[in-house]
């Protein structure tokens, strides 16, 4: 992936419009998160940029092509989106979830797909669960389990919705880790939306803030350790 840009994006629900002109350019093989309080449109944001959500107006353009213009399939090639929630699918092993991840590639080969399924439980620290049921694995692997899943598509963006959610502190930290690895070793380029700024702290190359659906501060870091930005954006009062 060259580039990732979103120009003058809104999007909504119905007649409720959610995100209002945005415009943001992701750095390609960084780690990008996205902040703000609830309902700031973070999640709806995600979704645009999977291409599960059309926008009302503007576009998400990937290497300079609108996502709507492509085949859903080979965007999906590219881009995978772990979400908040999953389907029940406890009755899956580990290695069965992860091998729907290559369902945009249509039949292969069995070698070589086992190879990727096998390298993406590998990346995501599950090879040792290949064969336990999802139903049985804490929330922390479950976490990794459908971070293989999306890896098993070898995409190039990919993109968490609160990945850190019931999550003990070292789950927590072993995601970062997972997800830093990912980015300097695989190079891929990573978007994730957290309500966890210790965590957006530890991971975070670039943050993006979102208040009331629209972009009002972007940078390094800096933003999750300054506290007059913190107010801003969660509409706090300064003390």
């Amino acid at each position: 992936m060259n580039s990732f840009e979103i120009k003058a994006l809104s999007a909504g629900y119905g007649k409720h419009t959610v995100l209002h002109d945005i415009d943001l350019t992701v750095a390609p093989g960084k780690i990008t998160v996205l902040i703000g309080s609830n309902a700031s449109g973070k999640s709806t944001l995600l979704k645009c940029m999977a291409n599960i959500k059309k926008p009302i107006n503007g576009a998400c353009l990937l290497d300079d092509v609108p996502l709507h213009s492509m085949p859903r399939r080979d965007v999906a090639k590219k881009i995978a989106l772990c979400s908040q929630t999953h389907p029940d699918c406890g009755y899956l092993t580990v290695s069965e979830l992860v091998a729907m991840g290559r369902f945009p590639y249509g039949k292969e080969k069995s070698d070589a797909a086992k190879e990727i399924t096998d390298e993406a439980m590998e990346l995501a620290g599950v090879t040792s669960y290949r064969d336990t049921p999802l139903r049985e694995l804490s929330g922390g692997t479950l976490q990794r389990a459908w971070i293989a899943m999306a890896l098993a598509r070898r995409p190039e963006l990919l993109l968490l919705d609160e990945p850190t959610n019931f999550l003990d502190p070292l789950r927590k930290n072993e995601l970062a880790d997972l997800l830093c690895s990912l980015r300097d070793k695989q190079k891929i380029t990573i978007v994730t939306v957290t309500h966890d700024l210790e965590f957006a702290a530890r991971t975070a190359d670039h943050c993006a803030a979102l208040k009331e659906g629209r972009v009002i501060g972007y940078g390094n870091r800096e933003i999750i350790n300054s506290k007059n930005e913190l107010n801003q954006i969660y509409g706090l009062t300064q003390k």
